[in-house]
């Protein structure tokens, strides 16, 4: 199983690993033995240079990038769920898009889209408190 997670926030990617009994921090690719690898993109163009070169079983996203050097228009989530919106292959539609963030409307959207384009999306929105 191969997992792609993408997001601004080094401590998100770290819990991510920890949450998988990683215990160390997470830079590029995470392998946690045979079971499965992760694959951690810090931007979108990275998540989607990953994405050409990789299929995925589980692609996790994130829509703000608030924490990213990088603060340009296309570094977000959308970018990169307009991508695979937009993939012919048909083999990449089996995996499980998982969307987590705090922007809800943006959030929202690319659910819509993945789900337009018929990708198995789900949607875990983190509350404003």
């Amino acid at each position: 199983m191969r997992i792609l997670f993408f997001d601004d926030s080094v401590a998100r990617h770290d819990f991510f690993c920890l949450k998988r009994h990683e215990r160390h921090h997470c830079i590029q690719t995470c392998q946690h033995g045979p079971e499965y690898a992760v694959d951690h993109a810090y931007s979108a163009d990275q998540a989607i240079e990953l994405l050409k070169t990789h299929k995925y079983d589980i692609i996790q996203l994130d829509h703000d990038m608030y924490l990213s050097k990088d603060q340009s228009m296309g570094n977000n989530g959308m970018t990169v769920a307009r991508f695979l919106a937009d993939m012919d292959d048909i083999d990449f539609h089996g995996p499980v898009v998982q969307i987590h963030s705090w922007a809800g409307n943006d959030a929202v959207a690319m659910y819509n889209l993945l789900r337009d384009s018929g990708w198995d999306v789900n949607l875990s929105l983190f509350p404003i408190a």
